[in-house]
């Protein structure tokens, strides 16, 4: 690594895709976890695949299967890919090392009457959702499949968006502007009408028992 820290360069990423309207928690915690083992096992130099393996072999519960590390490394490649503009000679892990991971379903679009149904369901079993954060945060293979599920739904929307935009379609044009085009000026504007009907707000302001009336 050059004189910029590790972790410097996982901030500055996770700051960069929340700028272009991405937000995912597990890859933010994962990268963090990353950067605190390059520090603890004091690694110096480029980052390389030996380095991100022992990192994933060694997750919080010791898991012992290949297709949580594979999980793991799969959570560093978009940022070493990043990294790559800055540091070159960092490694990016393929499939390879761990074997590939099972084929992404095809998410499936819940109907309002199967939401109804497994509310009900989950009330039945006194599942709550708060149940379902506890599980993301402490098992990883709860968290990446999670991870997976979302992804898969990203994709569908990102793909009707793509087809609406080259259909031409304004709507969809603006939500890109409003959404990605910000930091070129484009921003969605709400005008807030402070006025009663043209005439200006009267305020009443009790101060020690005094009645005072400002226009």
């Amino acid at each position: 690594m050059s004189t910029v820290s590790l972790h410097r360069r996982v901030e500055g990423y996770l700051v960069e895709r929340h700028r272009l309207g991405f937000s995912d928690h597990t890859q933010a915690y994962a990268l963090r976890s990353f950067a605190k083992h390059v520090l603890a096992v004091r690694y110096r130099g480029p980052l390389t695949v030996d380095v991100m393996t022992d990192w994933a072999r060694h997750d919080s519960h010791g898991s012992a299967d290949p297709l949580t590390w594979a999980r793991r490394l799969k959570l560093l490649r978009t940022f070493l890919r990043w990294l790559q503009q800055f540091e070159p000679r960092t490694e990016v892990p393929d499939d390879a090392i761990f074997g590939p991971l099972p084929e992404r379903l095809a998410p499936h679009i819940y109907s309002e009457q199967e939401i109804v149904d497994l509310l009900a369901a989950a009330r039945r079993l006194g599942c709550h959702v708060m149940t379902i954060d506890r599980y993301i945060e402490r098992y990883p293979t709860v968290a990446a499949a999670y991870t997976e599920a979302r992804a898969g739904i990203v994709d569908m929307a990102e793909s009707v968006l793509v087809r609406r935009l080259n259909a031409g379609e304004w709507d969809a044009a603006k939500f890109v502007l409003t959404t990605l085009g910000r930091d070129r000026g484009w921003a969605a504007r709400n005008d807030v009408d402070i006025t009663t009907a043209g005439a200006p707000l009267t305020f009443t302001i009790q101060i020690a028992g005094r009645d005072d009336s400002d226009e």
